[in-house]
């Protein structure tokens, strides 16, 4: 009998994304400018991952909180999924605006709105016993939830005690990483599985300018048998885990729009990892998920399952990867 594949559920952020694009310098204060792109989407970190994991035909459960008003609701009518746990409070709907420069970087707006008011309450309530050995959490975008903040530590002491491996994306923090940041996310690391952290985020929750001595210093405070993936935009990622260090370069692709690349990444990865890949293998498939869907615009043009056969070869070995 074919033992069940374990299932991915992602707690984080959820809110509304206006991307606009492209721009090549920042206009001059007072004046309009005519953008010739734009979409409204589903947006945050938490939602950008569960959409990504759509896109490759894979199952997971987001669990995030959504406004009282218009757009909320449209927010849930989106995610209409009974795996998908969203609960509705009596605040406006977090907005994003987001405007890719020429560069391929973005500049993004955020306004405070219902992600201020996602409790621990509203993160534990649907999250039951894991079912399967490896069922995994995925948290991301906690700078953005102040509420949820103040109990991270008993949020992932739950969720360990409830039988879940846990990766943590950390994203970067909105006041960058004071002294006071970088101890608090150096105490969630000992419950973490997977941290999933781009170059800059490495450095900062390190406190050094150097890659490897960051990622040694990190890898410290995680359990032994763990994984610790840093992001590096088009030039791939590497990771380490017990076992030593993997580097998995991409190929050029045109960039489209870059928002959510390492959430989609996430996606790609853990799904690969839920499927019993190795480290290399696993990163493979993030880098391959996230340069596809940055070269797609719009982003609601890309059907679900189209992605699954980039997403995942289903390999356990990858020519990219060098110890």
């Amino acid at each position: 009998m074919k033992k069940p594949c374990p299932s991915l559920t992602i707690i984080g952020d959820l809110c509304v994304d206006i991307t606009m694009g492209t721009i090549a310098g920042w206009p001059e204060i007072g004046t309009e400018t005519i953008m010739d792109e734009h979409e409204l989407r589903p947006g945050g970190s938490a939602a950008n991952s569960a959409l990504a994991m759509a896109y490759i035909g894979s199952d997971c459960s987001l669990v995030s909180l959504f406004g009282g008003d218009h757009f909320g609701r449209w927010l849930a009518g989106c995610f209409e999924n009974s795996n998908n746990h969203l609960a509705s409070c009596n605040a406006a709907t977090t907005m994003s605006v987001c405007l890719t420069h020429t560069c391929s970087e973005r500049t993004i707006f955020t306004t405070r709105g219902h992600l201020e008011e996602m409790t621990l309450d509203h993160a534990l309530l649907p999250l039951l016993a894991a079912k399967n050995p490896g069922d995994t959490v995925l948290l991301t975008g906690v700078y953005l939830l102040p509420k949820l903040r103040q109990d991270y530590r008993t949020l992932l002491t739950e969720i360990h005690e409830a039988g879940y491996q846990i990766a943590i994306d950390t994203g970067w923090p909105t006041g960058g990483w004071c002294a006071e940041t970088r101890a608090e996310a150096l105490a969630w690391l000992p419950y973490c599985n997977h941290l999933l952290v781009n170059e800059s985020e490495a450095l900062g929750l390190a406190g050094t300018k150097d890659l490897a001595a960051a990622a040694k210093m990190i890898r410290g405070h995680m359990p032994e048998v763990s994984r610790l993936v840093i992001k590096r935009g088009g030039r791939g990622a590497a990771g380490v885990d017990e076992k030593g260090m993997v580097q998995v370069s991409t190929e050029p692709v045109q960039v489209r729009d870059s928002i959510g690349a390492g959430d989609t990444f996430n996606a790609g990865y853990l799904d690969a990892c839920l499927r019993g890949a190795n480290l290399g293998s696993a990163i493979e498939a993030g880098c391959i998920l996230a340069s596809t869907v940055i070269s797609r615009s719009p982003r609601g043009g890309i059907e679900v399952g189209e992605l699954s056969k980039l997403a995942f070869s289903g390999s356990e070995q990858t020519q990219a990867e060098k110890k």
